[in-house]
């Protein structure tokens, strides 16, 4: 017996015609496309989610306070409109020139936009440049105050959700680039209204972890709403005001948010703030083991050339010969002898000569050699030498000496 809800199911298909996906998806496109009123329609919304890819195109959302539209923008129109100067960003309310239609593969309606124009900026977006504004004229952007990332980063502070993508991303790339960091992990909430409280905290708990060399804030990948958090004034002012170096790394590399501008370094994402403050060891160990390579190269070529001059000065040089050089000093000794023993001789023939140029002179003043010229010398016989006739006159007796003997005489005569 047959089941009579199979059977019910088996009579309305045979009613009905059996289409696809495909065919469904197709349908609905035409009927798009012959809608006169879909064709050539201005939709003003506020930017959301956009996405610029390598191919050109443009995919965003439209939306408002109840609705949200899909949008494209083609290579062709993208050229154009940034001919044009005006280049969406989130959160800027715009008008959106161009023709709804049907993307079969997802089943999903769109506009195909041909051109963008500003319909003033939407409210967030607003409040984020006049924030952005303020900031800056305080000082706090300024490239001059933010601070330097120390040279070697061996501890980190890493604020996020713990169970986030971003935290495992983050703790994986280090550990691979270097065993050794120490990253301690301080929980925040990342996302929604209690976020921007929550990061301030978690920064004032950072700021007390006095061996850490720099604090990071990590967020993976999200919606402008998402981050939205983080264009918050008091968090703005809570990373301004850290003493270590604070880097953000929140969403994705188009994303931009107040705490981006304010933070000494912005990466790019999480895994690109691991790339910025871990060493890598294996490029370290590679830019070593260069240095010491060139240095054993220029060690070895300073070697070499020192042996090879040795090497000359030996063959061609005194070293060849070394007893030369003995030869030489013993020569030099025989010359020098040679020259003493000369000018020895010299000096005690001159010495010779001037003793008997003096003795000569001595001799010439001995009274004995007066008398061996046949003179005498008068003298009193207290034995004063009669110089003068005055000195004996006559019937004076005096004594003559002469070279052989003296003569007891009495003067005749004196006078002149």
């Amino acid at each position: 017996m047959r089941d009579f809800g199979n059977l019910l199911f088996e009579e309305s298909v045979e009613q009905s015609t059996i289409i696809s996906v495909s065919d469904i998806n197709a349908r609905i496109a035409r009927m798009f496309d012959d809608e006169p009123d879909f064709a050539g329609i201005s939709v003003m919304g506020e930017v959301a989610d956009l996405r610029r890819y390598g191919s050109g195109h443009w995919y965003f959302t439209l939306k408002d306070d109840r609705s949200q539209l899909k949008a494209v923008m083609f290579r062709s129109a993208t050229a154009k409109q940034a001919a044009l100067g005006f280049i969406p960003e989130n959160g800027l309310l715009v008008v959106a020139y161009g023709d709804i239609r049907v993307y079969e593969p997802n089943g999903v309606y769109q506009i195909v936009a041909q051109s963008l124009a500003p319909a003033g900026e939407g409210a967030k977006y607003a409040a984020f440049l006049r924030l952005k504004d303020k900031l800056l004229k305080e000082g706090l952007l300024d490239q001059a105050r933010k601070k330097p990332l120390p040279p070697f980063i061996k501890d980190i502070v890493l604020i996020t959700s713990p169970s986030s993508a971003a935290a495992r991303d983050f703790i994986k790339i280090s550990k691979a680039r270097w065993q050794g960091i120490r990253i301690t992990i301080v929980p925040a909430t990342m996302q929604g209204a209690t976020a921007p409280a929550s990061v301030t905290e978690a920064l004032d708990a950072a700021s007390r972890l006095r061996e850490a060399d720099v604090v990071v804030i990590a967020r993976g990948g999200g919606s402008s709403e998402d981050l939205w958090c983080f264009n918050d004034e008091g968090l703005a002012r809570a990373i301004a005001a850290m003493e270590r170096p604070v880097v953000t790394g929140i969403g994705h590399e188009v994303d931009f948010t107040i705490a981006d501008f304010v933070a000494d370094v912005r990466a790019s994402t999480p895994s690109n703030a691991a790339e910025l403050l871990v060493p890598d060891a294996s490029a370290i160990a590679g830019a070593i083991g260069s240095v010491a390579g060139r240095l054993t190269g220029r060690l070895t070529e300073i070697a070499a050339a020192k042996r090879a001059l040795l090497e000359s000065m030996v063959s061609r040089g005194p070293l060849a010969r070394p007893m030369d050089m003995v030869d030489l000093r013993r020569q030099a000794v025989d010359d020098m002898e040679s020259l003493i023993r000369s000018a020895a001789r010299r000096h005690v023939f001159e010495a010779g000569s001037r003793l008997k140029a003096l003795e000569a002179s001595v001799m010439a003043l001995n009274p004995a050699s007066v008398l061996d010229r046949g003179y005498s010398v008068c003298a009193l016989p207290d034995g004063t030498v009669v110089r003068s006739y005055s000195q004996a006159p006559s019937g004076a007796r005096v004594e003559v000496r002469l070279k052989h003997g003296t003569l007891g005489c009495e003067v005749v005569k004196s006078g002149e």
